[in-house]
């Protein structure tokens, strides 16, 4: 019996840390932005997860350049500090960074000392890079455990999710994929894409449909912008 009752309360300990989090954080969005339901103006917040990467963080700068839009580059702390750089280009281009974990790893499979590090290590490192402050953070995959909401505020971090997803990670999906996807945005989404990681070679489908998607958004009447940018939407419509 007793062990019974030690394999019920793993389980329950597990369920707690996991998936109750996961349900009000993830899906639910309780506490956590995933876009802007009152806009003014047709306005789309682009983000692009889990660089700096030389290869391709560039080429999304340039692309964004050229359509003059801005966007919020979520970094992975560990690749901020092998390509400071990178993230230097990305605040002289006027975009806007925000903190996803040190090492990416899936909160679900850390212990609640572990994901504090992650996350405060990272948002001491851009903030030792960029010499401002850290806003947002945006678990890797969107996980969350019993402490991520808990170190988000001890950090005066706020979670950012999406609602839109671009899916430009995936195998075997094309760029046409890609932009259907996200070309279906609405004013005030926050669009998630991605300048690194995913299956190999993943993200030059997202430079292939970067430009095709900006160009289309942009004949609609819509403009891109930060993050933070975007919530202040939500400040001018409380007031």
């Amino acid at each position: 019996m007793s062990v019974w009752w030690l394999l019920i309360g793993t389980i329950a300990v597990l369920i707690c840390y996991t998936a109750l989090p996961e349900l009000i954080f993830h899906i639910l969005h309780l506490t956590v932005t995933y876009k802007q339901k009152k806009v003014s103006r047709k306005i789309i917040a682009l983000t692009f997860d889990d660089g700096p990467d030389p290869h391709y963080t560039p080429q999304v700068l340039q692309i964004l350049d050229q359509y003059h839009a801005k966007a919020t580059f979520f970094l992975v702390g560990s690749r901020a500090a092998k390509h400071p750089g990178l993230v230097e280009a990305i605040l002289r281009a006027g975009h806007d960074i925000a903190n996803h974990s040190w090492f990416h790893v899936n909160a679900w499979f850390q212990l609640p000392l572990q994901t504090i590090r992650e996350i405060s290590a990272t948002r001491n490192e851009l903030q030792r890079l960029s010499g401002r402050a850290i806003r947002y953070y945006r678990p890797p995959w969107g996980m969350f455990n019993a402490v991520t909401r808990f170190a988000c505020a001890t950090l005066g971090l706020h979670p950012v999710l999406w609602s839109v997803s671009s899916y430009d990670w995936r195998t075997g999906d094309t760029t046409r994929d890609i932009v259907r996807r996200v070309c279906q945005s609405q004013a005030g989404d926050i669009v998630l894409m991605h300048d690194n990681g995913g299956a190999p070679g993943a993200p030059l489908n997202t430079i292939r449909a970067l430009p095709i998607i900006l160009e289309h958004l942009s004949e609609d009447g819509f403009a891109f912008v930060t993050v933070s940018e975007l919530e202040a939407q939500k400040a001018t419509a409380a007031e």
